[in-house]
C-alpha cells in the first residue's frame, strides 16, 4: 500500500502549528478500511527511521481516535444534554423536573416501537408521529 522514496516536490512549504509538514492522504479501496490504511502508513513511516527532528503526527479522524478514542464523540452530546437541561429547567422553573424527563427520554423509543408492533400498526413515518391508521374510517 505504501512505497517510500525520494522524488521532486512542490515549491511551496506547508506548515501546521508552525512546523513544516508533508501530508499523506489515501482512500480506502474495496475491502479496506480507514483504520487499516492508517496503521499501514504509520508502520511504514516508523520502519523508515526518520532523522532527528522529524515526527509523525496523524491528523483528522486519526488524530481524534489517537487522542481520546470514543470520548471525542461524547463532548458534543454532553453539550446538547446540558442545553436541553437548561431549556427544560427554564420552562418548568425547576432544577429537578428536567432530570426526570431527560432520564426517561431514552426509554421512550423502544417502548414506542414495541407498542406499534404489539397493536399491529404500520411501522412507517406516520406511526412515528403518532397518527392512527386512516383505513378504519372507511
Amino acid at each position: 500500500m505504501v512505497r517510500v522514496g525520494r522524488d521532486e516536490g512542490l515549491t511551496t512549504i506547508l506548515r501546521y502549528q508552525r512546523e513544516r509538514q508533508v501530508v499523506l492522504m489515501a482512500n480506502a479501496g474495496p475491502g479496506g478500511s480507514e483504520g487499516e490504511i492508517s496503521d499501514a502508513m504509520l508502520k511504514a513511516m516508523q520502519d523508515y527511521n526518520l532523522p532527528k527532528g522529524f515526527s509523525i503526527k496523524p491528523q483528522g479522524s486519526d488524530e481524534a481516535d489517537e487522542r481520546d478514542g470514543a470520548l471525542v464523540h461524547l463532548r458534543p452530546a454532553s453539550r446538547r444534554w446540558c442545553f436541553m437541561y437548561l431549556i427544560l429547567a427554564a420552562q418548568f422553573e425547576s432544577w429537578l423536573h428536567p432530570i426526570t424527563i431527560l432520564v426517561s427520554l431514552p426509554l421512550t423509543l423502544p417502548f414506542a416501537i414495541a407498542s406499534v408492533i404489539l397493536f399491529g400498526q404500520a411501522l412507517d413515518l406516520y406511526s412515528f408521529f403518532g397518527h392512527l391508521s386512516c383505513s378504519s374510517e372507511s
